[in-house]
């Protein structure tokens, strides 16, 4: 399910480029922005945090978790964007606030409502401290295509990376629990 969201988050960005026929400009700041996630350690491994800690809780959060985190990426560039030349952006601020808003109250279970302010508080950060980075040559509509694209394909590497994992150390715990030791240990309790 997670593959298929991921996937429609790139079709997404792919069709409107298609259909766009971008210039140079345009794909200069897809690009710059595609590439800005992946220049600084810290925020490849934060990114691929949020996807290890949504495959970990499972359920709804592997795909509300990483949705919320990215809605807030997209708020917190998008606060930067000048709605005088791009007048629509007041528009898709408060889409994203409602939509963020959607993807919260959408969680059941109450435990997993603490993994969302941390991801999402820096993911906003993140947002405005990557649209300070627009090259002069390129619009930020372009350049925040290219970020969220990045930012949502590293995120699904963290959940991959995570559902691997935990069936990994499921088997492992499993042929642990059939030793004679510890089945021994564990049926006095």
């Amino acid at each position: 399910m997670f593959a298929a969201l991921f996937a429609v988050l790139f079709l997404v960005g792919a069709i409107a480029l298609l259909l766009v026929g971008p210039s140079g400009s345009a794909h200069a700041g897809l690009s710059s922005g595609f590439m800005l996630p992946t220049q600084d350690a810290s925020q490849v491994a934060a990114l691929l945090m949020i996807g290890l800690i949504a495959s970990w809780l499972g359920r709804e959060a592997i795909t509300i978790l990483p949705i919320c985190a990215l809605l807030m990426l997209i708020i917190g560039a998008m606060m930067h964007i000048d709605d005088h030349q791009f007048p629509a952006v007041r528009d898709f601020i408060a889409g994203a606030i409602i939509l963020f808003a959607f993807g919260v109250s959408m969680l059941r279970n109450k435990a997993h409502l603490l993994f969302i302010p941390p991801a999402g508080g820096w993911m906003y950060f993140a947002g405005n401290g990557y649209m300070q980075q627009i090259p002069s040559v390129t619009t930020p509509l372009f350049f925040l295509l290219g970020v969220v694209i990045s930012a949502s394909l590293i995120i699904a590497i963290g959940i991959s990376v995570g559902i691997a994992l935990t069936d990994n150390i499921q088997d492992v715990l499993k042929k642990f629990k059939t030793l004679p030791r510890v089945s021994t240990f564990l049926s006095l309790f």
